[in-house]
């Protein structure tokens, strides 16, 4: 017994010095009675193969695996379950199949040292927090043309990335689906995007790059909180909502023009924009919130229709600002 003992405890250390990858292959994997999905791994691999003819990884099936670097999945799985890979804090590198069509939420939450997967051409979900705090990906995210869903806090805290191109079957941005990357700077959106999430881009404090579509509705709650590298950002001309906080203390962003379509902006949407000087406010505006415009000290001019103009009080323009009523 003595003598096994020494004879493993030799052969991992051999391993660890070699820097020998144990493959975990399909003897090692629990599966589902009709080997269609993979429930679990029971080896201390760090590379698995997941074999063909699988269809799904299942919910949690790596969930937690410390020792796993990298994983190869075959074209014919086309999803991967919620958590599935959560918190494997080793993994490093995923390659995934063209079958794979839906990742799931927090598929791979918290793999802080995944660095490559190319996601492909046919995935259409990306669920929620499918990659919150991935924060080694490879700096130039390209998400799919067949992604239609992207997930709430999709990209939360992926740090490293920089550029990030949005396939063009999204119409929404999930709420926080890139927040606090505080590394990207240019963001290419598709032209029929509809949608900003809430704090789509709060916190990525390098952001200073990226285009509205023509086609662009909604600029959620917080979508650019603290975009303080942001300087020429034209609002779309069918944009109807801006959320409270939108461009909150986005401090380098120059001139805005107010699209006519514009129906809504809300409690504090432009505070702590510096450079704002005049704006010219459409009929179809009908509601401006509390302290819109702190912190605007130089908007010295804003021209609107009657019915703002009791609620203008409340907007906190700066006292020398001069108010047209029309």
């Amino acid at each position: 017994m003595k003598n096994k003992l020494m004879a493993a405890s030799y052969l991992a250390s051999l391993i660890f010095l070699l820097n020998i990858h144990v493959v975990c292959g399909s003897d090692d994997l629990t599966l589902t009675p009709d080997g269609k999905s993979v429930i679990a791994c029971r080896a201390a691999a760090s590379v698995c193969v997941i074999p063909d003819g699988v269809v799904k990884i299942a919910p949690g099936a790596f969930a937690g695996n410390q020792n796993l670097e990298k994983v190869v999945i075959p074209g014919s799985v086309v999803e991967i379950g919620e958590s599935a890979f959560y918190n494997c804090g080793k993994l490093q590198t995923v390659v995934a199949g063209d079958g794979l069509q839906k990742i799931g939420d927090w598929a791979f939450r918290e793999c802080v040292n995944l660095r490559s997967i190319k996601l492909p051409a046919g995935l259409q979900v990306i669920g929620r927090g499918a990659f919150m705090c991935c924060r080694n990906l490879e700096p130039d995210l390209v998400i799919p043309d067949r992604v239609s869903v992207l997930g709430e806090g999709a990209f939360f805290e992926c740090r490293s990335i920089r550029s990030v191109k949005v396939g063009e079957n999204v119409q929404e941005l999930g709420d926080m689906a890139f927040a606090h990357c505080n590394n990207l700077r240019k963001v290419v959106l598709p032209e029929n995007l509809q949608v900003i999430g809430k704090g789509s881009f709060n916190h990525c404090c390098r952001l200073s790059e990226i285009n509205l579509p023509r086609s662009l509705r909604v600029i959620g709650d917080a979508a650019f909180f603290h975009g303080c590298s942001l300087r020429e950002l034209p609002l779309p001309p069918a944009l109807q909502y801006i959320g409270c906080e939108a461009f909150y203390f986005c401090g380098n962003l120059k001139a805005v023009t107010l699209p006519a379509t514009l129906e809504y902006i809300g409690d504090w949407a432009f505070c702590g924009v510096p450079q704002l000087k005049k704006l010219y406010f459409s009929d179809r505006t009908s509601q401006v919130g509390r302290g819109a415009f702190r912190y605007c000290p130089n908007l010295l001019e804003v021209c609107i229709p009657e019915q703002l103009a009791k609620s203008s009080e409340l907007w906190s323009l700066p006292e020398n600002c001069r108010i047209v009523i029309r």
